[in-house]
């Protein structure tokens, strides 16, 4: 797996529900996204897909591949170069009302 500190945000980027690699299988699943560059995929994961479907979504970027949980940390991170919603569908303060 590629190191957290050479994550290139302006890769293209494939976003899927699952682990699944054929193209047929991410149809099927619910959602798969290719979206150029890597960051706008985070943050479409990160303000758009429901947590519990977060949990067990992959974002390939070239042949590396990260769980919900690589993709939260590439949100959470400094470098991340896009702005970040002040209410996603993570922990937003919309929940809370």
């Amino acid at each position: 797996m590629t190191a957290v500190h050479s994550f290139d945000y302006t890769a293209v980027a494939e976003l899927s529900p699952t682990a699944a690699r054929s193209w047929r299988s991410k149809q099927r699943s619910g959602f798969s996204r290719r979206v150029d560059p890597a960051a706008e995929a985070i943050r479409y994961a990160m303000e758009n897909v429901e947590p519990t479907l977060l949990d067990g979504s992959f974002l390939e970027v070239g042949d590396s591949l990260f769980n919900g949980v690589g993709i939260r940390n590439f949100y959470a991170r400094d470098p991340y170069p896009l702005e970040r919603r002040a209410q996603s569908a993570h922990g937003s303060e919309d929940d809370h009302e």
